[in-house]
């Protein structure tokens, strides 16, 4: 019941940085934030608290220093994949981004939700040129496996060369890349039904767990 409670209680904030609702009288926020800094959500309850009653100051600080240190990782890896697309771009090798990275533009404010990690589809024949290219930036691989995971100065960027069966919108004889659409350069992105769909079959699979973009669904 506690776990129920919080989530109700983020969502609550959510509701009211986003339309204005009512907060609920009673908030315990330290669960609040700890929930929100999980899900990478801590700009909502740094938008919140700036206007809410019944904050301890305490806390009011320990949510500034998480929202400013966490945009201060998103600025940093916003100039790593600045650096990244453009030799992507020189050296001709496809890419679509992913997950929080492409979906910023959704959101208000961008800052409000600050992505972690850095996720990106290329084709697996580019998988070597990928490692060579962000081990050359100073990545080191910090796990393989369906996805390779290179880390550097508190920022990941998450290799993908497949995605999940049910995720993918394609015709019978298309592949991944036939079903995407060219943004510039040798970049690429969903078609808006794809991407909605995209989006509903990990929610389906992430509220089974509790975790990855459920809440923030």
């Amino acid at each position: 019941m506690e776990r129920r409670q919080s989530y109700l209680e983020l969502i609550a904030v959510i509701r009211y940085v986003l339309r204005g609702d009512a907060l609920p009288d009673q908030i315990h926020w330290e669960q609040v934030v700890r929930l929100a800094a999980r899900h990478h959500l801590v700009g909502f309850v740094y938008r919140a608290i700036a206007s809410a009653s019944r904050v301890p100051v305490a806390l009011t600080e320990q949510v500034e220093s998480a929202y400013f240190a966490a945009v201060g990782r998103q600025i940093r890896q916003d100039h790593y994949a600045k650096e990244l697309f453009s030799v992507l771009n020189e050296r001709k090798i496809p890419y679509l981004t992913l997950q929080g990275y492409c979906l910023r533009e959704l959101y208000p404010q961008p800052n409000w939700r600050v992505a972690q990690d850095l996720d990106l589809l290329v084709p697996e024949e580019n998988r070597g040129d990928l490692a060579e290219i962000l081990e050359g930036f100073g990545f080191r691989l910090s796990e393989s496996g369906e996805k390779d995971v290179y880390v550097l100065d508190q920022v990941c960027i998450d290799i993908h060369v497949s995605l999940h069966p049910d995720d993918v919108m394609k015709g019978d004889e298309q592949t991944i890349w036939d079903s995407l659409i060219p943004s510039g350069g040798t970049s690429y992105r969903f078609a808006p039904a794809s991407l909605a769909a995209y989006q509903l079959s990990r929610m389906r699979r992430n509220y089974a767990t509790g975790d990855g973009i459920g809440i923030r669904s």
